[in-house]
């Protein structure tokens, strides 16, 4: 028999809903054979009508019990997490599993407090990826670029938790209320309507569709982040001839006939000249240092001009200014090593540019300086070194951004 997968879409703790959505699914001739997280399996047959009942009780059902159920007329179809699933031709003389409301209220008590304990450990979760996450972006207090960095993994594992502990404590006020009704003596409405959705639910299924791409997108950033490792793609010995969205050393020095450093020694595997990539779905980001060789050295390994950059493409435009932040920051600590010291900043006008700094070293050398410029949704760090001042890089700055 062919056998289909369908999204769990009630919670299995609701079970007069539960119970009428699998009646109605029998009429469709499709039949619950197993349960697995989040799913239902059923088995494509013949259309029949079909009653179900949920029992809860130990994880496996003995043989002596099996029998039992078998001898009052229902089948045994599957288990899941000491929920037991029965069913039953429907008839007029088809007799209950329970008969007394009050007694099955009973069956309940120990799942009612299985989840009240779930709850509790879910919580303690919580707490503590919840610490975990302010530490680890809170790091050289550079948040947003921290979350960028990590793929947002540590907000999407505490919205999932989030989610479970809502998904847990909605499931045991329902699980309670049913208890609650069973106490009072009103018997469970195995044929009580299960379609209509609540605007609760349309909530809750938006935010798993969020979480889910979220999930998808840090997936696919780390499989292209292992992929470029073994390719050779993320991290690659830099040429003149390479193609790159940022400013080359020689488009500030304009010499001749440079020559870039790219290797210490001719049996070294690191090369001084080099592409960093860092894969992320949400921003593209870059890391390019560029040195060339000096021709009037007589010691081969001296060498100046260099530059090193930095490139952020970001794809969520409400996180620009506050990455841009974050950069800026980085780059003011950059030349001073401690951490209550920074490098002032000063913001020049940069026609073409929406945000231009200029940072000079500690040592103030004309020559020596960092640049952090933005322009939309682009934002570049420059570390420079070489013979050209600032004008000649904000004249770079301006054609890169053209």
């Amino acid at each position: 028999m062919m056998r289909v997968k369908k999204f769990r879409r009630l919670s299995v703790y609701d079970i007069g809903k539960t119970e009428s959505y699998l009646s109605d699914m029998a009429k469709q001739g499709l039949f619950l054979t197993g349960m697995r997280q989040g799913c239902n399996i059923f088995e494509i047959n013949e259309p029949a009508d079909i009653e179900y009942r949920i029992e809860y009780g130990e994880r496996a059902l003995n043989k002596e019990m099996r029998e039992m159920y078998e001898v009052s007329g229902w089948d045994h179809v599957c288990s899941y997490r000491g929920i037991h699933i029965f069913r039953a031709a429907a008839s007029e003389g088809l007799l209950e599993i329970h008969t007394d409301p009050e007694e099955q209220s009973y069956t309940l008590k120990n799942r009612s407090s299985m989840l009240i304990k779930l709850i509790f450990i879910e919580l303690i979760l919580l707490f503590a990826m919840i610490a975990i996450t302010i530490f680890t972006i809170r790091i050289g207090n550079t948040p947003i670029l921290n979350l960028f960095e990590n793929n947002f993994i540590y907000f999407v594992n505490i919205a999932l938790v989030v989610y479970v502990i809502y998904e847990v404590t909605r499931e045991m006020q329902v699980f309670n209320r049913i208890k609650k009704r069973l106490q009072m003596g009103f018997y469970i409405n195995h044929h009580e309507p299960w379609k209509k959705r609540s605007v609760s639910g349309y909530i809750v299924n938006g935010i798993l569709a969020v979480l889910f791409i979220l999930c998808i997108a840090s997936f696919v950033s780390n499989i292209g982040s292992i992929s470029g490792y073994i390719t050779g793609k993320s991290n690659y010995a830099l040429t003149m001839e390479t193609k790159l969205p940022v400013i080359r050393l020689n488009e500030i020095e304009k010499l001749e006939s440079p020559e870039l450093r790219t290797y210490i020694t001719k049996v070294s595997t690191h090369p001084v000249s080099y592409v960093r990539v860092n894969y992320n779905v949400f921003m593209k980001e870059m890391e390019i240092y560029e040195e060339f060789v000096r021709k009037d050295s007589i010691d081969d390994e001296s060498y100046t001009p260099t530059i090193r950059t930095n490139y952020y493409k970001v794809y969520l435009p409400f996180m620009v200014k506050g990455l841009m932040k974050d950069v800026l920051y980085k780059a003011k600590c950059y030349f001073i090593h401690f951490p209550e010291v920074e490098t002032k900043a000063e913001k020049l006008d940069c026609k073409g540019v929406d945000e231009f700094y200029y940072l000079p070293s500690d040592g103030n050398e004309k020559n020596y300086f960092e640049v952090v410029a933005r322009k939309k949704n682009i934002i570049i760090w420059m570390i420079y070194s070489g013979h050209k001042t600032r004008t000649e890089v904000m004249e770079a700055t301006q054609e890169l951004f053209e």
